[in-house]
């Protein structure tokens, strides 16, 4: 079949509006469990500082004789650490022009480009704090670094095969060494769970990635799924793990 002749079609036309949908999909990941979920609390210096406390080791020999003298335990002082605030940024920047014409998708130019870079920031304080990293006190020209989670954690974990191991102090001043990745497995959980509980934790949360995720929903710990009809959500517990 053949065009008529003289018939104007769209590939000689040259005033046809562009039709470009009124909406932006973002396809990149935002979500930061980690960095939404931990406690916060405000910095008044560049190095923040806290406190933790132990108690003396339990002892099962702790039997004394009726009418005697007591006798003064020695105390459990406290333990100070601290962390280094860590600058970060994400810098916009739009002309005036950019930002006064018309345009598809968002009505003001830098407010767009400043929720971006506040996204891309979390995202970056995410990776950061679930990072291998060391804290620095930073110097001229050098600068602060913050104490990831890795660096903290010395009693409550496992590792796979040499050289895995903790880090040498629990201050934020060392990091930990990977061991050999291995599977992750519920015989591998479970005993880091325990260990938890002997240090005083109660954990009530895990984080995974994606492919774990999907390893963690087949463990058999886990109590059989219930549907809620009201929600249409599908809800899964977790047996609680105790010493």
């Amino acid at each position: 079949m053949t065009v008529p002749t003289d018939v104007f079609a769209t590939y000689q036309s040259i005033g046809n509006r562009e039709d470009l949908s009124d909406v932006i999909y973002k396809i990149s990941p935002t979500e930061t469990p980690f960095l939404s979920g931990i406690e916060k609390v405000k910095a008044k210096a560049v190095n923040h500082e806290w406190q933790v406390q132990n108690l003396a080791a339990a002892t099962t020999a702790n039997a004394v004789l009726e009418g005697d003298d007591a006798t003064i335990d020695a105390a459990t002082p406290t333990v100070r650490l601290g962390n280094i605030a860590q600058i970060s940024d994400k810098v916009a920047a739009v002309t005036g022009t950019e930002n006064a014409i018309d345009r598809a998708g968002r009505d003001n130019e830098l407010s767009y480009q400043l929720a971006l870079k506040g996204q891309e920031l979390k995202r970056d304080m995410e990776s950061i704090l679930l990072s291998n990293q060391a804290k620095n006190a930073g110097a001229i020209g050098t600068a602060r670094k913050t104490a990831s989670i890795l660096a903290w954690i010395g009693t409550n974990d496992a590792f796979g095969a040499s050289p895995g191991a903790s880090p040498t102090t629990l201050d934020g001043l060392a990091t930990r060494t990977d061991g050999v990745q291995r599977a992750f497995t519920e015989a591998l959980l479970k005993p880091v769970l325990q260990l938890c509980w002997n240090e005083g934790g109660d954990p009530d949360t895990i984080m995974v990635g994606g492919n774990n995720k999907q390893v963690f929903s087949t463990f058999t710990g886990r109590s059989t799924p219930q549907e809620q009809s009201t929600s249409r959500k599908i809800v899964n517990t977790v047996d609680k793990l105790a010493a």
